[in-house]
């Protein structure tokens, strides 16, 4: 388990994000796969319809989130016009590096921890056998996991209300 924390920033596009959003969608993905292969990015996509985007960052502190966030080059762009952000203290991280651009299928679960340690044992195990890539908990709000990862053409990331 990582005790860096990993803050899931779900991005507010701009009405028009899929019409204007290729000729930065480079730069933007390159952007990402550095940060991914420093250390500070684990994941992240866009939602089917275009209306968010989510990226989950691994950095220490709030400052290094802000910092990462004006560097962002669909910011800049005016691509993403608002942002919200949850904390996660405890997260076991992928086992690999997730592939950049690989249109993998996830979708986010929120729910209420009745035992917390036998909730991380069991989404261990669950990634050990590929089933489940992330998961994160301790937050103020209620425990996160991506799950159902599966190879398909988008990146589809639903949030499921507790």
């Amino acid at each position: 388990m990582s005790r860096v924390p990993v803050y899931h920033v779900r991005f507010t596009c701009a009405p028009d994000y899929m019409a204007r959003r290729l000729p930065f969608r480079p730069a933007h993905l390159a952007q990402l796969v550095k940060l991914r292969d420093d250390g500070h990015v684990i994941a992240g996509g866009p939602e089917p319809d275009g209306g968010a985007a989510h990226i989950f960052y691994r950095v220490p502190d709030l400052a290094a989130l802000n910092a990462l966030l004006a560097d962002n080059v669909f910011y800049d762009a005016k691509l993403f016009v608002a942002h919200d952000v949850r904390a996660f203290t405890d997260v076991v991280l992928p086992l690999a590096p997730l592939p950049a651009d690989a249109g993998l299928k996830a979708t986010l679960v929120e729910g209420r921890l009745g035992d917390r340690a036998r909730a991380s044992e069991g989404l261990v195990t669950l990634q050990r056998q590929d089933r489940v890539a992330v998961e994160a908990g301790q937050s103020r709000r209620p425990m996160k996991a991506v799950t159902g990862v599966e190879h398909e053409h988008e990146c589809d990331l639903l949030e499921r209300p507790s």
